[in-house]
C-alpha cells in the first residue's frame, strides 16, 4: 500500500519531473542501455524497489540483457562490463552516496573524464541527479514494486 497513491500526487510534480526527464533523454550522451544500468545500479543502492522494477524492465525492453541488470550491483567484479560503464557506475555511485570522501569522488570523475567531455559529464551527472530524486519520491511515495509495465499510458 502507497503513502500517497498515484492519483494524489500533483500533476505538476510529475509534469516537472518528466519535463527534465525530456531532456536527459535528448541530451544526455548515453544511450538508452547505458541509462538503464544506471538508474539500476542508483536503485538497488537507494533499495527503491519500485524505480528497480521499472528499470530492470525498461532495461530489457530496451535490447539490455537480464544478466547485466542483474548483476550490475557487483559491476567491479564482472567482466562484462565495459571500461567506460564501469567508470559511469562508479561516478554515479559517487554522487548517490553523499558520504564518501572528495577523493573519492574527484577519483571517479578523472576516471570518467577518459572517456567523456565536461559538458557529458555535465548531462550524465543530471542524469544521475534525476534518478536519485525519482528514488526518493518512490521512497516517499511508498508506491509498491512490481506492478510497473513498459509503455502502459
Amino acid at each position: 500500500m502507497s503513502n500517497i497513491s498515484y492519483q494524489a500526487v500533483p500533476g505538476r510534480l510529475f509534469d516537472s519531473m518528466l519535463t527534465l526527464q525530456q531532456h536527459i533523454n535528448h541530451h544526455c550522451p548515453l544511450d538508452i542501455k547505458q541509462l538503464e544500468l544506471i538508474y539500476c545500479y542508483v536503485s538497488s543502492l537507494n533499495q527503491c524497489s519500485y524505480c528497480l522494477d521499472m528499470h530492470i524492465k525498461e532495461g530489457l525492453a530496451a535490447g539490455e540483457t537480464a544478466l547485466r541488470l542483474q548483476m550490475v550491483a557487483l559491476y567491479r567484479d564482472c567482466d562484462f562490463y565495459s571500461e567506460s560503464e564501469k567508470a559511469l557506475l562508479t561516478f554515479a555511485h559517487t554522487l548517490t552516496v553523499l558520504t564518501l570522501p572528495q577523493t573519492e569522488r574527484d577519483q571517479a570523475f578523472v576516471a570518467l573524464k577518459a572517456f567523456f567531455n565536461e559538458q557529458d559529464i555535465a548531462e550524465i551527472s543530471l542524469a544521475i541527479a534525476q534518478i536519485n530524486s525519482w528514488n526518493r519520491l518512490m521512497k516517499a511515495f511508498a508506491f509498491p514494486a512490481g506492478h510497473y509495465k513498459v509503455n502502459a499510458q
